[in-house]
């Protein structure tokens, strides 16, 4: 299969689902009597980029053909009577739930298309519920073609953090409902998101420190020096890491990410020759692009509560930030694993920017703005982790 045809597979899915992500938010129109209709569009919004990510060919994704196929093949072999044993040989601790889901769908079949698309329905069905958690001030259109076009194509590759970065979302969606008070919607979603891939933890306490901060009122200049420990990054990583691994606190996982970002020592591959060729300055035009939009409609925001803006706005520049110091100062691309906990917050910054005077024009510019996202830096550049090219897997 040829690009051109693995995008029109892509957009019959992306528009299929955001076209019923529109008919299910229109139908709250019609009230509890439409409740049952309204679950079963919104089910159905969620099931066709699913079921997509779940007949994919194992070359779809870097990752597929690894931890992936590994793991089934693991928890499938002879010696594996039990959960316990399961964790015991794929070794991935505190990752419990992910081996869980493994050894549950080991059960039922040896292939991993189950898992795979139980795994896409752990990303997007965390990323739906929180954008339904404010459905009365944004389109759940928007938001949903935002993951999709900016996302999907990276959580084919990306999964098991993918995982974590959604309930995160979700989590901190519970945390604005509430008025950043814990309660225990929120700590089941942070501990999903741990249990899920371990580097959660930097999410977690990122996310919930932003949103905390959020209800102090900072002044502009707090916000430009949260900011500014950003850019500082590369100077800060490298003595932080040799102080905390000093003293035992690094785990071999967190070693390794040493290795490719501070050391450079992983595999070539990981790395670019130069982050100012044509292509690379067309990728990091993408990613300002994407952010400066939404932001520049919402310099005005008097229309919503302030700490919640100021919390996804802010998450959504750092992950911009993250992402392009990395990339400039490390010639990696890898950046994304740590900037992915804060991206995923455009899935709201988006759909918030289009509310207020001149709607219907600020929609438009969005949804372009996404779609050329995904076109250039997805389908073009091949930034999503070999997920461009789309094979069934049958």
């Amino acid at each position: 299969m040829d690009i051109f045809e693995s995008a029109v597979i892509y957009l019959v899915t992306f528009f299929s689902s955001i076209l019923l992500f529109w008919v299910g938010q229109k139908l709250y129109n019609y009230g509890p009597k439409a409740s049952f209709i309204r679950k079963i569009v919104f089910f159905i919004a969620v099931l066709i980029p699913c079921l997509l990510a779940g007949f994919r060919a194992d070359s779809v994704g870097f990752d597929v053909s690894g931890y992936i196929i590994q793991g089934m093949h693991t928890a499938t072999s002879s010696g594996i009577h039990s959960f316990t044993d399961c964790c015991k040989a794929l070794d991935m601790a505190p990752e419990y739930l992910y081996m869980f889901l493994v050894y549950i769908c080991s059960r039922i079949t040896t292939d991993a298309g189950l898992l795979l698309f139980m795994i896409q329905f752990l990303t997007i069905g965390p990323i739906m519920l929180a954008a339904l958690q404010m459905r009365k001030e944004i389109s759940l259109a928007l938001a949903m073609a935002t993951y999709l076009f900016c996302f999907y194509n990276n959580t084919l590759n990306m999964m098991r953090q993918s995982v974590a970065c959604a309930f995160i979302l979700l989590g901190a969606a519970y945390l604005f409902q509430n008025k950043t008070k814990i309660n225990v919607k929120v700590i089941v979603c942070f501990a999903v998101a741990l249990f899920f891939h371990k580097s959660g933890i930097i999410g977690i306490l990122s996310i919930f420190t932003l949103c905390k901060a959020s209800t102090m009122k900072l002044k502009r200049w707090a916000y430009i020096a949260i900011y500014a420990a950003v850019i500082l990054i590369p100077v800060l990583a490298t003595p932080v890491f040799e102080l905390l691994n000093s003293m035992g606190l690094m785990s071999e996982r967190f070693i390794s990410y040493a290795d490719i970002f501070l050391y450079k020592s992983g595999k070539q591959e990981w790395f670019v020759e130069s982050s100012f060729s044509i292509g690379y300055i067309a990728m990091q035009l993408c990613w300002i692009g994407k952010i400066a939009v939404p932001c520049y409609y919402l310099r005005h925001y008097k229309y919503f509560d302030d700490s919640k803006i100021t919390s996804i706005r802010s998450a959504a520049i750092c992950g911009t930030l993250i992402y392009l110091i990395i990339f400039n100062t490390m010639n990696t691309i890898y950046g994304n694993r740590l900037s992915a906990y804060f991206d995923i917050f455009l899935v709201l910054l988006i759909p918030y920017a289009a509310q207020g005077k001149g709607q219907r024009q600020k929609t438009l510019i969005l949804y372009l703005t996404v779609v050329v996202f995904w076109a250039l830096c997805t389908m073009m550049l091949r930034w999503s982790g070999g997920t461009h090219i789309y094979e069934f897997r049958f």
